[in-house]
């Protein structure tokens, strides 16, 4: 069952494997959840995000 649309989907490579599927996304979403076109989400279990901040 699609709750969403048709979901795409990336692969990320870094020098020690290739991470299959980890990016998913969807470029035409159901009207209800338009808002997340264009938009991509992670598998946690497969990246680690982080923030520095920047002083001007």
């Amino acid at each position: 069952m699609r709750y969403k649309g048709e979901a795409s989907y990336y692969s990320l490579v870094t020098p020690e494997k290739k991470i299959a599927d980890a990016v998913w996304f969807y470029e035409e979403p159901f009207e209800a959840v338009g808002a997340i076109a264009g938009r991509v989400a992670f598998y946690p279990e497969h990246v680690e995000i982080t923030s520095e901040a920047v002083s001007n």
